[in-house]
């Protein structure tokens, strides 16, 4: 009894404050539990406090480690390994805390990091289109969509965030706009730019590209190698090509921020 005292005050003066201002969290005060008690009261401070990396990984990871076939199925197994810690003066006498333990907790997939939270977003829809030739000649209509970080939360940082015990400090600090999928594997935008603004750029900044402009047969006879280029089409019948003139065309990068997540611990862990 005198065990579940002292972790049940343990919880209570914890949870009260980490809700208010950032506090610390104790865990060699659980260590002296030992076994799976030790383990399952490490686990609810941890995931109370928000914390899942140093001293409280090894706690978190077990819990989530928890994981059977159906959902509803990991849910109870994770609630009965909760309940393995002495807070019997807490259960009942808190409904939040009782809310806390055996319903918000128990269905949560992760501790809310910014990791999980940096997940990259598909648009639902295009962009834009484009126009594309094919090996054959043959104009298409391409689907342009355009990526981001998704601005909402996860659906377990959610759980969490909406209850008062949880004590992260999470905002989105980006944009919210989409970039167009090419943009967004290169992790950039480019700006076109003169040549002597690009003269003037960091390297990092700087992208050199070619243009092609459409020309005739005679035209494209003059320029040198270097300076030309053509493309071929087989309809089937016989090959044709297009020919083109070849212009530097420069750009300044504009770097794509994907971390756009920020979150803070309200508390510290002491170990």
């Amino acid at each position: 009894m005198k065990q579940k005292i002292v972790i049940s005050t343990l919880l209570t003066s914890f949870l009260f404050a980490s809700a208010l201002k950032a506090e610390a969290i104790d865990l060699n005060k659980v260590k002296y539990l030992g076994g799976q008690q030790g383990d399952a009261c490490g686990a609810l401070l941890c995931l109370a406090g928000g914390v899942s990396g140093g001293a409280c990984a090894p706690y978190i990871a077990k819990y989530f480690a928890i994981k059977l076939k159906k959902p509803h199925e990991t849910a109870t197994a994770r609630r009965n390994f909760l309940n393995l810690c002495p807070t019997a003066s807490l259960s009942g006498s808190d409904k939040k805390f009782d809310q806390w333990q055996n319903t918000i907790l128990p269905n949560v997939d992760g501790a809310c990091t910014k990791e999980e939270l940096n997940r990259a977003e598909k648009s639902k829809t295009p962009l834009r289109t484009e126009e594309q030739y094919d090996s054959k000649g043959n104009v298409k209509i391409v689907s342009i969509y355009g990526y981001r970080i998704n601005p909402l939360p996860t659906h377990s940082c959610q759980l969490l965030m909406n209850h008062e015990y949880f004590s992260k400090s999470i905002h989105y600090t980006c944009s919210k706009e989409f970039y167009e999928e090419n943009d967004w594997n290169n992790g950039y935008t480019k700006e076109e730019i003169s040549k002597g603004a690009f003269d003037s750029l960091e390297e990092n900044l700087r992208l050199e590209e070619e243009k092609r402009i459409e020309i005739s047969f005679l035209e494209w006879k003059k320029l040198p190698p270097s300076e030309r280029t053509t493309q071929s089409f087989d309809n089937g019948d016989k090959t044709f090509y297009k020919y083109y003139k070849l212009e530097p065309i420069y750009f300044k990068k504009h770097f794509i921020k994907k971390d756009c997540w920020l979150v803070k611990d309200k508390v510290v862990v002491n170990k």
